[in-house]
């Protein structure tokens, strides 16, 4: 009798994770090899490996997880099965890698392993789609330079060790969908316009402005409310006969409690919640002068209409930490996030306590009077953490029309 899902988490310990992983069992199960999968194999994961540029270091880890895998039949049924959730069943909620096991008793230390050996076997079916789509082979290297940093990160937080966090799992299927490339300094891949405001441009002058969504909370910072604030207001926003009156966004990321009314004669809509947007990622690893980020940015405006044209968009967008315009006083002005900042339309995003911390430190759990600091950054977070402060994660956009005039400050100096 085949096993079943509860046979084999049960023989893992792995009981209390059943709701997360109660999907296709029995499909993934039909599917399986029966040697071992390919991705538990020297041959391929070795030359995942190389194509990743991790070092050989690697290997022996590699091997030694693989080997314990294939060994142990409850366990090579579950690494099958997560392989399968991730890549071939797309209709599994990715968001639930985050709660994937850290550690799985048979496995130990090890199991961080069989994480990075499911996220090395992205890279061939990455690299399938994009043959079939004739991307040019130096983007698809590009693509996957992230796995040294990303596992680089994670031996930073983990005394050494290798393998990979299963939270960051999901990212990989933008790689094997052919949605996800790195162009220059940032990634990209079209995506809706997730932001609750609505822009219109002033025909004449081409000024740009941002207006509240109907029915945005906002606390008197400014900010999305998600804590119920008492002293906060309620954005309105109302198509009149020839006019749209709502609350403003300011480019630097806050909303204005007042309202304002715009003749639309004079104004037009240029993007509202659903339009096609290049979204930004923003990969680890500084270096984002103005130079890179501009010349990034018009690679994506290239790239995308020549071998993607089926995939229109309006500008780009973002969400991060990194956009929080907080950052140039509790860190410098002059640093690279902060100019990069100038050259946005920024807007609020609902943050929480803890917004930026993993990116940083590899953990959210952070407390500032114990965790030791080993760059500027972090230095100047937890110093800011200590005096009471917060993060905030805050969104952007940046219309193709405006680009010709990234590094002037164009929206920030067309407001005023």
């Amino acid at each position: 009798m085949p096993a079943t899902l509860s046979d084999v988490l049960d023989a893992l310990n792995l009981s209390e994770c059943e709701s997360i992983f109660s999907h296709k069992w029995d499909a993934s199960m039909a599917s399986m090899p029966v040697d071992a999968p390919d991705f538990l194999t020297p041959e391929q994961f070795t030359r995942c490996r190389e194509r990743a540029t991790l070092p050989a270091d690697v290997d022996e880890a590699l091997r030694e997880a693989a080997a314990a895998v294939i060994a142990d039949p409850n366990l090579l049924r579950f690494a099958w099965y997560c392989h399968e959730l991730l890549y071939t069943h797309l209709d599994y909620d990715t968001e639930l890698t985050g709660d994937w096991p850290d550690e799985i008793d048979a496995l130990g230390e090890l199991t961080p392993v069989l994480w990075l050996l499911i996220a090395l076997s992205a890279i061939p079916r990455m690299r399938a789609y994009h043959q079939r789509r004739r991307v040019p082979e130096e983007i698809t290297y590009a693509t996957v330079t992230h796995y040294p940093a990303s596992v680089d990160f994670y031996r930073l937080n983990n005394g050494g060790r290798w393998g990979t966090d299963p939270r960051v799992l999901y990212w990989l299927r933008n790689h094997t969908r052919g949605e996800l490339y790195q162009l220059g300094r940032f990634e990209y891949m079209v995506r809706p316009f997730a932001g609750r405001v609505r822009v219109f441009r002033n025909r004449a002058d081409g000024r740009a402005i941002a207006l509240a969504d109907e029915g945005t909370r906002f606390n008197p910072e400014g900010t999305i409310d998600v804590e119920g604030s008492a002293e906060g207001w309620t954005a309105r926003l109302i198509a009149g006969d020839g006019s749209i009156t709502g609350t403003p966004i300011s480019p630097a990321g806050v909303a204005l409690d007042t309202e304002v009314s715009l003749d639309l004669r004079t104004w037009h809509a240029v993007l509202a919640p659903g339009y096609p947007l290049l979204d930004v990622h923003i990969p680890p690893g500084g270096g984002m002068t103005l130079e890179r980020c501009r010349d990034s940015m018009q690679q994506a405006l290239e790239f995308f209409p020549r071998y993607f044209p089926e995939r229109p968009f309006f500008g780009f967008g973002c969400v991060s930490w990194i956009l929080d315009p907080q950052i140039a006083q509790w860190y410098r002005p002059d640093s690279n996030m902060a100019l990069f900042q100038e050259q946005l339309y920024l807007f609020p995003w609902p943050s929480g306590e803890r917004d930026g911390l993993y990116n940083i430190f590899g953990r959210s759990d952070v407390d500032p009077a114990t965790h030791p600091a080993g760059t500027s950054l972090e230095r100047a977070v937890l110093d800011y953490l200590a005096r009471g402060g917060r993060m905030r994660t805050t969104g952007m956009f940046l219309l193709t029309e405006d680009f010709d005039h990234f590094g002037e400050n164009w929206y920030t100096r067309t407001q005023t």
